[in-house]
């Protein structure tokens, strides 16, 4: 029998020039700035997923979600494949879920990289949305 496959989302919503970053309440890695991801219902599209994990975790609403290509999950079981979207928004007021989401903040290009490396912990993979976003 295969194994079982679970698909998830994430998502780089930007504003402006500012891209979204949240800090989860769960977890291993509480304390870095990720993108907003979630797992896909019984049922649902992977655009519906996204659509729906970011009203949920942060009360976004997209205007465009575009399907950007898909990469494993950095830091979860093997089975879980993430498609990735971006997605941009025309309101950027947040209401956090805050059974979901500690804190979050819209970061330019510049701020992004200032980070100190150990805030980024899912940003090595190469094939992530947020190199997609941070450009060469």
């Amino acid at each position: 029998m295969p194994n079982a496959l679970s698909p998830a989302v994430v998502m780089a919503v930007e504003h402006d020039d500012r891209l979204l970053l949240v800090r989860h309440t769960y977890g291993p890695h509480r304390d870095s700035w990720e993108l907003v991801a979630g797992f896909v219902e019984p049922g649902e599209t992977l655009e519906g997923a996204a659509s729906r994990e970011l009203w949920e975790e942060t009360g976004l609403v997209p205007l465009r979600l575009t399907y950007t290509g898909s990469h494993p999950w950095s830091f979860s079981s093997p089975s879980v494949l993430l498609a990735g979207f971006a997605a941009t928004v025309d309101v950027p007021t947040l209401r956090l879920d805050p059974g979901e989401i500690a804190q979050a903040r819209w970061f330019t290009r510049a701020e992004i990289r200032a980070l100190a490396p150990a805030e980024l912990p899912s940003f090595p993979y190469t094939l992530s949305l947020i190199h997609q976003f941070l450009g060469p």
